[in-house]
């Protein structure tokens, strides 16, 4: 484990915030601890640990220097690769196995018994510390609950909402949580399941991943946090209109609040600002990305995946064209002589 150069004994209230990432997503972090640097007060010690496998030398210490100034904010990298080499951890879509590398958390900080962690993909828009002194005593975790689960359960999607009732079979799924911002009790989590045994049950196949694991097996146990803390921005601009519209009631309410308000924004999904810069929110993440050393590197990566979307527009409608073109062919009679 490689330690910042500032870890210097510590007089703060400390808060330890764990992230997880690989080589690839490395500037789209940059962003999200830049809002968190942003963000930071000077009444707490910010002990940030970005969990990886694979992010380079030169990237660590780029990052690194982005939290010169403020010596009440550390960051450390773990090379996760030993402890799960021998586990066959395989994520779903756009979701990368470093996913699972949440549970990692109770064996690597041994010392905290409490432990913020925070997907990548998101943006901190207020201070985590007011977040990480919400009182957990005697859950497994805090989350918020996940508006787009509850729209699917609703109806939106029927084939998730068969799968969440066949296979997840929860006692009360509508108190399904998303797994982008949770804070760990790692102190009865360690007591719940070893490291082991979280890995093992990981391993199963699920269409959420980690996220079903956590919510099958702690349940229960969830002290639920205001949306605001997790607020999934409208993926596509058509989560809102297609999913999130079937929810409850009261989902919809509590989610619409926290739009006005939003503590933490999370591009959970498929389509992501750094991808098209109309997305939801975008805003918010391009104004941290901006102040990062890796601004021009995801202005590259935006402008290829355009090209790329672009191609594959092209190659769609020249495929549909040559169908077209040999249906008509094909409806074509020769003439009667």
């Amino acid at each position: 484990m490689t330690h910042s150069e500032n870890m210097e004994t510590k007089t703060y209230n400390t808060i330890p915030i764990a992230f997880a990432a690989n080589h690839r997503f490395v500037p789209y972090f940059a962003a999200c601890f830049q809002s968190l640097i942003d963000h930071c007060s000077n009444d707490y010690y910010y002990d940030v640990i970005l969990l990886h496998t694979d992010v380079i030398q030169e990237d660590q210490v780029l990052l690194l220097n982005m939290a010169a100034s403020r010596p009440n904010v550390s960051l450390r990298f773990c090379d996760v690769e030993p402890l799960i080499r021998s586990y066959k951890l395989r994520a779903n879509g756009h979701i990368s196995v470093e996913t699972y590398f949440r549970f990692l958390i109770q064996e690597i900080l041994p010392e905290y018994d409490k432990v913020l962690y925070l997907d990548c993909d998101l943006i901190i828009n207020a201070d985590v510390a007011e977040l990480y002194y919400t009182d957990v005593e005697g859950y497994l975790l805090a989350a918020a609950r996940d508006p787009e689960f509850l729209g699917h359960l609703n109806g939106a999607d029927t084939k998730i909402q068969h799968y969440i009732v066949s296979e997840l079979r929860m006692r009360k799924p509508e108190n399904y949580f998303q797994a982008g911002v949770i804070l760990f009790n790692e102190k009865e989590m360690r007591k719940e399941h070893t490291l082991e045994q979280w890995l093992t049950l990981a391993s199963k196949p699920f269409l959420y991943n980690d996220q079903d694991v956590l919510n099958i097996y702690c349940e229960g146990r969830v002290r639920f946090l205001d949306m605001s803390w997790n607020l999934l921005t409208d993926c596509d601009h058509t989560r809102i209109s297609h999913v999130i519209s079937h929810a409850p009631e009261e989902i919809q309410k509590a989610y619409f609040a926290a739009r006005n308000d939003p503590k933490i924004i999370h591009y959970a999904g498929y389509r992501k600002p750094w991808q098209k810069p109309t997305e939801d929110m975008a805003d918010y993440f391009w104004s941290a990305m901006r102040c990062t050393p890796f601004y021009e590197t995801a202005l590259y990566n935006m402008s290829s995946f355009s090209a790329e979307e672009m191609y594959k527009s092209k190659s769609l409608f020249w495929r549909a064209g040559r169908r077209m073109k040999r249906f008509i062919q094909g409806r074509r009679k020769p003439n009667a002589i």
